[in-house]
């Protein structure tokens, strides 16, 4: 019963991925990734997170506080208007009773995405994201990723799907494929490819666990 269950979960998370249209501009969102190791063994992690497709650059944690729980951000800050991203994450992992090899991760992301023109102009966006992460062997992990955010104005303007007015919220999901190689001296290379709607955003993330 159970071992069906889990196939059923894992086909509706495939299929979901196609079903939200996809009217949102994708440069709102695309500073937000996954921040995560699977392996707990590595305990207290920082790293440095690179996309190829827009050359974005990021500073990135990851704490094991136990064997199933983390908590992780990400930071990254450019001089072109002063554009300011951070996020927190808090995850939680669950090894699979049904496959021994395979374990799932329970992710939960709060991302800020700050703009500064001048001194008494800023614009602020938010979005919060809920991830399921399952990795195999530690080395490789597919995740389904569900974002939302409150409406603003532009997006009323711009008819945003479910956009009608400012306490509507957007939503948009992408999914993720990485593989992971632990290396010696404590370092971990990340090589991973987020595809939302028909875009892929290729990048690498290098982390050095304390």
């Amino acid at each position: 019963m159970k071992e069906v269950l889990f196939k059923y979960i894992f086909i509706l998370i495939f299929i979901s991925t196609f079903c939200f249209t996809e009217s949102i501009n994708p440069n709102s969102y695309s500073f937000i990734y996954n921040n995560f190791t699977p392996e707990s063994d590595y305990k207290n992690n920082i790293g440095m997170h690179l996309t190829f497709k827009d050359n974005y650059k990021s500073f990135q944690t990851q704490n094991w506080i136990s064997d199933n729980l983390y908590l992780g951000g990400m930071f990254n800050l450019k001089n072109n208007n002063i554009k300011l991203n951070y996020s927190i994450n808090i995850g939680y992992k669950v090894k699979n009773k049904i496959f021994n090899k395979y374990s799932v991760i329970y992710d939960f992301s709060i991302y800020k995405h700050r703009v500064f023109y001048d001194s008494n102009n800023f614009k602020d966006l938010k979005w919060k994201k809920i991830s399921v992460l399952f990795s195999l062997n530690k080395i490789i992990s597919f995740s389904y990723n569900y974002l939302y955010s409150k409406c603003s104005n532009e997006d009323i303007d711009s008819s945003i799907n479910g956009c009608n007015d400012s306490n509507d919220y957007k939503e948009l999901n992408f999914i993720t494929f990485d593989l992971f190689n632990y290396m010696k001296n404590n370092y971990i290379l990340n090589f991973g490819i987020k595809k939302n709607n028909t875009i892929l955003y290729p990048y690498l993330s290098f982390w050095y666990s304390l």
